[in-house]
């Protein structure tokens, strides 16, 4: 089943950061001074959109789709509820954090190796799936694991413009190709996105330390209770 939640994350992934580009673009078309280039670039990214909401639904129509909705549904329907557990729900609770923060870990000893865009992003994914994993353990903890939902949300946010900024840069390198007559414009929003880009990644590092003092903070806590 993860598989099968990967292919279509995959699918969705593709149509957020389109929408996104389509967003962030609308409120930089200051920068471009010819208004047939903003039609241009605007009506490119149009199409590119239609293209991947109409791939989404017809993957939705696919069998694979239905039997991935079913395994929810039955999975869904099994998991029993009890009035009383069986077990405190922190300590039910604390592997599934302990478990999110190897993954963390992983990334990021990846990503201080080769601190491409890509290993950003794996890292920036990490980082959410950590972040959830804390909030809910602050439900029934408290502070010690909303520090660390406060730092790896921070950081996965700061990382996600760079993932946005990648990916604005990336299209419009091909459009500025493919729509020669535009590259003046383009250029204009390519430098624009070059900064954001620079300046989102800066500090990684340093907040990423953040992460880990938190974690280790509540991990030493609770071994010591």
């Amino acid at each position: 089943m993860t598989n099968e939640l990967s292919w279509y994350g995959k699918i969705l992934g593709t149509q957020r950061d389109l929408h996104v580009l389509r967003s962030t673009l609308e409120k930089t078309m200051g920068l471009v001074d010819v208004t047939s280039d903003r039609l241009v670039v605007l009506g490119v990214l149009d199409h590119a959109i239609e293209v991947a909401n109409e791939r989404a639904a017809l993957e939705r129509s696919s069998g694979r789709y239905v039997q991935l909705v079913e395994e929810i549904v039955r999975l869904s329907s099994i998991i029993p509820f009890d009035a009383v557990a069986d077990e405190l729900a922190s300590d039910v609770l604390a592997p599934q954090l302990t478990s999110s923060w190897r993954d963390v870990s992983s990334r990021c000893h990846d990503a201080r190796s080769d601190s491409s865009d890509e290993r950003l992003h794996e890292l920036r994914k990490a980082l959410k799936r950590l972040q959830y994993a804390s909030e809910t353990v602050a439900i029934v903890e408290g502070s010690r694991a909303e520090r660390i939902a406060h730092f790896s949300g921070s950081l996965q946010r700061q990382l996600g413009l760079v993932h946005d900024a990648s990916v604005a840069r990336e299209w419009l390198a091909i459009l500025r190709t493919t729509e020669p007559s535009t590259r003046q414009s383009i250029d204009s929003l390519l430098e624009h996105f070059r900064v954001i880009h620079r300046d989102a990644r800066r500090g990684w590092r340093h907040d990423m330390q953040r992460v880990e003092r938190a974690w280790h903070q509540w991990d030493e806590t609770r071994r010591s209770e």
